[in-house]
């Protein structure tokens, strides 16, 4: 009773204080609800952006190598070993002059050079020192544990054939993206595309799990060739020899499958080391054979004898008047070679003897169309289906009407322009029975080529033309002659074009496509040599000596049975 009286006698004397405290307690929990209100609604989705952005990141999956480019063999030409990149932070590399000292002297840097850049660099946060160095050599970077100095894992290109197939593989950058050749031609293909991942970290930057795939990897694929890396390699040795012996300026040669349109080999010289720096070698860096045009000269005339036989008016042996030895045209004169007179030639004759006047007549005594429109069956005056990066497609005349000199020069290898790839292309439609299989540079197998095979020249075309070209080999001291084997083919000899117009009047391009073995081809080999000296420029001279050299070692690499007994 007492208590009671005593409480109520405290709350009557203290009434507007504990009122306060109420009020002041009723206000404090109005004021948190309408704050978790307030956050809960109005303000929900930024603090969930704000907490994602603490324990959700988006990051890169693990970088994976380039694709391998391998031989049809699966002998590595192109592979990319780790390396890695040694980079600074210039706000935080702290000066030590022992280590800086060296830091330089393992990467090759002058200290004056380092210093001066460190300098002029000094508000930026992120700069390379060197790229593409060797583990060893960044371990023994990261070893000195210098502030303010890092490296990055990357991949560098090796070429284990180095030069031998430098210009047709190309190379890659500092990042190890294709730059030239296959690498930049199969770019998509064989380089790694990292792929992105929403993942969750806890408060110590720990990986709890993964949320989300937001993109799939990509690319990164090893890539299987056509190419024979054995018959790249005689190939190659073969060239680089021959132009030695000339003295030639460059050369190129092509080795071709007839029954599924394989490259087995594409070899250019002079070549250069894709695994050593390249600040001088610009001119030996192109893939000659596919960007290198030229007049073929006399290798062309076959395809005026196909335009010949297919237009019905001629045989293989029709008979041809060359007499007197010069043919004139719109005020120029045409010889034969030495300025001989051959007198009445056949027509397959007229190819054996490699006659200029022969072949001028019988291109102008065919309808005008027919002769540009075979040039155009045989795939000239555009790329080839290769593809290549820089190829050329090569340039053909409009239009042969009223022009009696253009077509006579045309017929016999002048007036357009090839690329030895193409010349390779338009052989093999004749080694293949006139079908028309398109190149590839990827291995293949004959049933894929025969569903993609054209049927462009009749079986007894094709065999006719094939007789001849064998034909124009039939001498037995042919310098493109093969031991054991029969060969179809033809030596080409043109004056190369001069800058100022024209032609050079002692500088040449020798060249020879043949066929082995002519009783059964197996392969098309197209050979060209640039510019030789030592008095030799013929393309029997040149060109059918290193023909004979590669036919005879690829024909008994690739087991194929003698058909000639002598």
């Amino acid at each position: 009773m007492g208590s009671t009286r005593l409480f109520s006698e405290v709350f009557r004397r203290f009434k507007w204080r504990l009122n306060l405290l109420g009020l002041c307690l009723l206000v404090f929990l109005l004021g948190i609800l309408w704050r978790a209100a307030y956050l809960g609604s109005y303000k929900r989705y930024y603090l969930m952006r704000q907490s994602s952005l603490r324990t959700q990141r988006i990051i890169s999956t693990e970088p994976r190598s380039r694709g391998i480019i391998m031989d049809r063999f699966s002998d590595p030409l192109a592979v990319s070993v780790p390396s890695g990149a040694i980079w600074v932070d210039p706000k935080l590399y702290q000066i030590d002059y022992a280590k800086e000292a060296a830091l330089t002297e393992l990467l090759g840097i002058p200290i004056e050079q380092f210093r001066d850049k460190m300098l002029i660099q000094s508000n930026q946060r992120f700069k390379y020192l060197a790229r593409q160095l060797p583990m060893t050599q960044i371990d023994a970077v990261m070893r000195l544990k210098i502030p303010g100095i890092y490296y990055q894992e990357s991949y560098k290109r090796y070429y284990p054939h180095g030069k031998i197939t430098a210009q047709l593989l190309g190379t890659t950058d500092l990042d190890d993206h294709g730059k030239e050749g296959l690498e930049l031609m199969y770019e998509n293909w064989l380089n790694y595309n990292a792929g992105k991942a929403l993942i969750l970290k806890d408060g110590l930057g720990q990986i709890i799990s993964q949320i989300a795939e937001l993109k799939t990897p990509s690319g990164g694929y090893n890539l299987k060739l056509s190419i024979d890396g054995r018959l790249q390699l005689i190939a190659y040795q073969e060239l680089e020899k021959r132009l030695k012996e000339v003295d030639a300026e460059s050369g190129s040669v092509v080795i071709a499958s007839v029954a599924t349109g394989e490259i087995l080999a594409m070899v250019n010289a002079p070549s250069f080391d894709p695994n050593k720096p390249r600040t001088k070698y610009l001119k030996s860096m192109r893939n000659r054979a596919v960007t290198d045009l030229f007049e073929p000269g006399s290798t062309a005339k076959i395809f005026t004898a196909a335009a010949a036989l297919a237009s019905g008016q001629f045989t293989p042996n029709s008979l041809i008047d060359t007499n007197p030895g010069v043919l004139k045209i719109d005020g120029h004169k045409i010889y034969d070679a030495l300025e001989v007179n051959n007198g009445v030639l056949t027509l397959t004759q007229v190819l054996q003897k490699s006659s200029d006047i022969g072949t001028a007549k019988i291109a102008l005594q065919l309808p005008r169309q027919l002769l540009l429109d075979h040039l155009k069956l045989f795939g000239f005056g555009q790329a080839t289906s290769l593809h290549f990066p820089g190829e050329r497609s090569g340039v053909l005349p409009r239009s042969l009407k009223n022009r009696d000199l253009v077509t006579a020069t045309l017929s016999f290898g002048y007036a357009f322009n090839v690329t030895l790839l193409q010349l390779v292309q338009a052989y093999s439609l004749i080694a293949s029975g006139g079908w028309w299989r398109p190149l590839t540079i990827l291995k293949t197998s004959s049933e894929t080529a025969t569903k993609h095979q054209e049927r462009r020249l009749s079986g007894e075309l094709a065999k006719q033309l094939l007789d001849i070209l064998e034909a124009c080999t039939a001498n037995t001291n042919h310098p493109a002659k093969v031991p054991g084997y029969t060969v179809a083919g033809k030596t080409g000899t043109s004056h190369l074009n001069s800058a100022k117009g024209g032609y050079y009047a002692d500088r040449y391009s020798a060249s020879f496509m043949g066929i082995a073995p002519a009783s059964n081809p197996k392969i098309v080999i197209g050979v060209v040599v640039r510019d030789p000296h030592k008095k030799k420029h013929f393309g029997s001279q040149v060109a059918a000596p290193l023909f004979s050299r590669i036919a005879s070692k690829a024909l008994h690499l690739l087991n194929v049975p003698f058909d000639k007994y002598e």
